[in-house]
């Protein structure tokens, strides 16, 4: 008797949790279903969701939470993210172009080879987010808080940082010509891995 009880507890312990797993990955999985369908979140929490590779194009995910999601190869150009939380979220290798990300909190987050020319950063919190690679040719980053933040080797040509905090900020290689730097002087021609500016 006493090894018959023992058996049940030990199945019991293991299928509540089973049980419990499926329920989650089925909640979110729906979860992620309405966000298609609806094409429209306002101040959801979507905190550690996966949306990795989906096709987010024109969507509105204003003031949402986005902390710790998986966003890496999303096409999400035009899409508006303003006032996201989305501090330490992967976006590695989105299509953001054009999209608005305006007072978004990106602390920490993850841009690595991502397509971000257009998009707009504005106030945006990027301190120590990781854009390596990235191509942000024209992008938009008046007043943003860039402290820390990576950007060796990315494209920034012809991108706005009026006003932008790069206190600490990584510019190895990245190319800066024809940017307007944070003291509204243009980069001349030939600004890599700094902005020279012209006479």
């Amino acid at each position: 008797m006493k090894i018959l009880c023992l058996s049940a507890v030990f199945l019991l312990g293991w299928s509540v949790p089973t049980f419990a797993a499926e329920e989650v990955a089925a909640a979110r999985s729906a979860k992620v279903e309405q966000l298609l369908q609806a094409k429209k979140c306002i101040r959801c929490d979507l905190t550690g969701i996966d949306l990795s590779g989906l096709s987010l194009q024109g969507f509105i995910l204003s003031g949402s939470q986005l902390a710790e999601a998986n966003l890496t190869a999303v096409q999400a150009s035009k899409s508006k993210l303003y006032r996201v939380k989305a501090h330490g979220a992967d976006f590695s290798r989105a299509d953001l172009q054009d999209a608005a990300l305006e007072d978004a909190d990106l602390a920490g987050s993850r841009f690595v080879d991502a397509h971000l020319a257009h998009t707009n950063f504005k106030q945006a919190n990027l301190a120590n987010a990781d854009f390596s690679g990235a191509n942000m040719q024209r992008a938009y980053l008046e007043g943003a808080f860039l402290r820390g933040a990576n950007l060796r080797g990315v494209d920034l040509r012809g991108a706005t940082l009026f006003g932008a905090n790069v206190q600490e900020t990584q510019w190895q290689g990245a190319r800066l010509d024809g940017a307007f730097w944070n003291n509204g002087h243009r980069c001349a021609e030939g600004s890599v891995g700094e902005c020279i500016i012209k006479p």
